[in-house]
């Protein structure tokens, strides 16, 4: 989910939902548009905390989080045909094992994927 998405639905959560406001039933037109400006402000949402091993793996190719030793790490193919694998940011050295809860620094979009 695009930081845009997050807050998106951080706003809509905290205003819209409970108000009686009917405009906001297309919530995906108002409260993207709030949430468009907050980035375009320097605002970003909470980092998202990884803590099992499911949710490790759902992250996209080019993905980079702080494991819990403290490691930077970035998602990348290690060899074609096989999983995705991760490495240490700086030297591409390959990690056997992520310490887990891990802080998502990266997750790409869309919109940085394609160029």
């Amino acid at each position: 989910m695009s930081d845009r998405d997050t807050l998106a639905e951080l706003i809509h959560a905290a205003i819209c939902e409970d108000s009686w406001e009917h405009e906001c039933l297309a919530w995906d037109g108002k409260c993207i548009r709030a949430a468009e400006q907050q980035l375009a402000a320097g605002v970003r949402p909470p980092a998202r905390e990884i803590t099992t091993a499911a949710e490790l793996d759902a992250l996209p190719i080019g993905s980079v989080i702080s494991d819990g030793a403290d490691q930077v790490l970035r998602r990348v193919v290690v060899f074609a045909g096989q999983p995705p694998g991760w490495e240490v940011t700086g030297d591409e050295r390959p990690v056997e094992e992520v310490r887990l809860p891990a802080t998502v620094l990266r997750e790409p979009t869309e919109e940085t994927s394609r160029g």
